[in-house]
């Protein structure tokens, strides 16, 4: 008697896929609330989502049915389940692979200061195209570019500033040329160590390469960066002042930071650097409110690195952004002011294209004169362009043309004020707004450490967590201050006077009272900013002088 053939034992591979599909549900379930702006609000629905969806899987999954002669479609049917389990596994398997990654680069976004920074003292030397243009300075249009050759050479340098760090790059510089000595004509300040250069009294001039641009500045110096050339760079690891940090809860009390919008024309953001956009902005996350206040770059303030001498604003940076926010702290007489983040002009335009563009209005027509797009590091930014009275639409370079343009402007440096208050806002609203989520993973991207900050990245995602999860509108207040024209020396640069803008003390105690209210939690709203009859700023001299 032939005996009876044992069925075949078939996989369920249904419900092994659904097994699998509960595991991953859970990783993803932890994954996600544990991402750095996940909105807690949404814990409990995406739990019941995904227990949901395990159960209605689960239940064709592993639900047994009478044998019948309809066996080949229950097959069908089983394969279905089976890719559809295996589908979801593949999504939930992604999504826990790329939230991990997706917060690495968020974080990657920011830049904290680290303990030291690079300062560069660069040797200087006109180049032989200027020298054979000024036959009646120099007999010889020769220049070396080899710095070996500079062993016996005269360098010029200044007394005033930067001693310390001047001293050790003066040290590497020996060192460098293997000779004990220097042969070298002292100048009492910047402007007379750049002066004796051109007339000729020294072969080089060694000199922080954070001056460059203030240097080029000056009436008289405006192609200093082009008549010379840097042929050796002594670097120097300077240690910078974190000594301020102070633990903040950023989602439940109000704070101000200083915006430094740095004029460095590389990619690389330096803690050490001259600052041409300068904001103050307080935010009261409880009650919803941002205030921005613009201050003038030549704000004729007392510079704390320098002793208290009195300097322009943009020059603080030079000693480090806290010497910037040690300033303000001190014209507005309070310390509301903990924490900085820099941009520069690279950042400015990423951050627009990243995320589509703005809508601004702009308060009147015109024409940026000097527009020229500019070529760093294998980038273009900028450009010429036309601006129209009205609500306008600006991509990256057209902003950035925007908020640079002050010699096409009816009010100049005050004018490039309110503009940058105006951009700002605008990339403010974009950032908090649903629409920023297309062009999200675009920002993440065009933003990987293209801020310097003292604000850990924990503390800044805190507040995109409470925006996802409440989604309130923010009320925004700005005021651009001004200034009165005036010439003074600076305790940075020197003697010579350079110009300067005055603050109005009127508008500086209306900007603290504000900026008081708002870190009290008082609600405020956009007033006349008083003393603006004060004024008296020309488009000729913020042109020329600053």
């Amino acid at each position: 008697m032939e005996r009876k053939r044992k069925p075949k034992t078939r996989i369920n591979w249904a419900g092994i896929t659904w097994i699998l599909l509960i595991v991953l549900s859970i990783v993803f379930f932890f994954t996600a609330i544990g991402f750095i702006v996940f909105p807690q609000k949404y814990k409990l629905p995406l739990g019941i989502v995904l227990v949901a969806l395990d159960l209605v899987m689960g239940f064709f999954s592993i639900r047994k049915k009478k044998r019948s002669r309809h066996s080949e479609k229950r097959s069908y049917r089983k394969s279905f389940v089976t890719f559809l389990n295996s589908l979801l596994c593949v999504l939930l398997a992604a999504g826990s692979i790329y939230l991990p990654n997706l917060q690495a680069k968020m974080e990657g976004i920011f830049l904290n200061p680290a303990d030291t920074q690079e300062v560069k003292i660069g040797v200087y030397v006109l180049k032989p195209e200027y020298k054979a243009a000024h036959p009646d300075v120099f007999s010889s249009t020769d220049t070396s570019t080899d710095f070996a050759d500079f062993g016996n050479k005269k360098f010029i340098i200044q007394t005033s500033v930067d001693q310390t760090n001047q001293k050790m790059g003066l040290e590497k510089i020996k060192k460098s040329l293997n000779v004990d000595t220097l042969d070298i004509n002292s100048k009492k300040d910047v402007i007379s160590a750049v002066t004796a250069l051109y007339a000729g009294e020294g072969d080089a001039l060694i000199i922080n390469e954070a001056f460059d641009s203030s240097i080029a500045d000056i009436q008289g110096f405006e192609n200093f960066n082009n008549d010379t050339e840097i042929i050796y760079t002594a670097t120097l690891m300077v240690g910078t002042d974190n000594s301020h940090k102070i633990s903040t809860k950023y989602t439940e009390t109000p704070f101000s930071v200083f915006i430094a919008g740095s004029d460095t024309r590389t990619v690389a953001l330096e803690y050490y650097t001259r600052t041409d956009v300068n904001i103050i902005l307080t935010v009261d996350p409880i009650h919803k409110q941002i205030l921005m206040v613009a201050v003038p770059r030549d704000w004729y303030v007392a510079n704390p690195g320098l002793g208290n001498g009195m300097d322009k604003l943009t020059h603080l940076g030079n000693n480090g952004l806290q010497n910037t926010i040690d300033g303000l702290n001190k014209e507005f007489d309070f310390d509301y002011i903990k924490d900085y983040f820099e941009v520069n002009f690279v950042t400015f335009q990423k951050i627009v294209f990243a995320i589509g563009g703005i809508d601004i209005y702009n308060p009147y027509a015109f024409t940026n004169v000097n527009g020229d797009g500019q070529e760093i590091e294998g980038g273009s930014y900028g450009g010429s362009y036309s601006y129209d009275e009205g609500n306008i639409h600006l991509d990256g370079n057209e902003a950035l043309s925007y908020v640079r343009e002050r010699y096409g402007l009816p009010d100049g440096d005050l004018g490039r004020n309110e503009h940058e208050s105006i951009v700002m806002e605008a990339i403010i609203k974009k950032l908090t707004s649903e629409e920023i989520i297309s062009n999200f993973n675009n920002l993440l991207d065009a933003l990987q450490e293209n801020f310097l900050t003292s604000v850990s990245s924990d503390d800044i995602y805190s507040l995109a967590r409470m925006q996802l999860n409440d989604g309130s509108t923010w009320n925004f207040v700005s005021y651009h201050l001004l200034g009165t024209d005036g010439m003074a020396t600076t305790a940075s640069m020197g003697s010579q006077e350079l110009y300067v803008s005055y603050p109005i003390e009127e508008q500086v105690t209306f900007a603290k009272e504000q900026i008081e209210k708002v870190m009290n939690g008082e609600i405020i709203s956009q007033e006349t900013l008083p003393g603006t009859e004060s004024t008296e700023t020309t488009t000729s001299s913020t042109a020329n002088t600053n």
